[in-house]
């Protein structure tokens, strides 16, 4: 069965539409999938891909242009499926992994400098954050991929430990 569903980008893994979301949603990027092509350009070469950069200046131009949120950022449409027999909560990302995968690093970034100001204390933000896009709560990414990456997120991780 086929379920659709329009949700704040901020509320994807919280929704109904997708089952145990809180918990323990994750998309894992099948191989099947491109890897991540976008980037934020090069000012002396306009071969490299500036897609990450368009999309987050576009993002903050919303918000500029629409500080009263009348209308919703639209950020596109992502596709994820439950493969039968798939560990509960886990969903194949076929649309949209360029969008979410950029979503996902600027969370990181935020988190990452967030963490690092030392004139607030932003750990609810931090911790919103984290839940919403980053970790689950049985501590494993919401953003995973097959192609073995060795990626490494000890900050994360350190940070999450340091604040149970």
């Amino acid at each position: 069965m086929i379920e659709t569903s329009v949700e704040c980008i901020g509320d994807v893994f919280l929704s109904e539409i997708l089952i145990d979301g809180e918990d323990s949603g994750l998309f894992d990027i099948p191989p099947i999938q491109r890897e991540y092509q976008w980037g934020i350009g090069h000012n002396s070469n306009e071969r490299i891909n500036r897609s990450a950069k368009e999309l987050i200046d576009d993002l903050l131009n919303f918000h500029k242009f629409n500080a009263d949120n009348e209308f919703p950022y639209f950020t596109g449409t992502v596709i994820v499926y439950q493969e039968d027999g798939a560990q509960q909560g886990h969903y194949q990302l076929m649309d949209g992994q360029q969008r979410w995968t950029t979503y996902t690093a600027l969370m990181s970034t935020i988190y990452y400098w967030l963490d690092q100001s030392t004139r607030d204390d932003w750990s609810e933000v931090m911790s919103d954050i984290s839940h919403r896009f980053l970790v689950s709560e049985e501590r494993e990414f919401r953003l995973q991929s097959h192609r073995g990456y060795a990626v490494s997120y000890t900050h994360l991780r350190a940070h999450e430990t340091r604040h149970d």
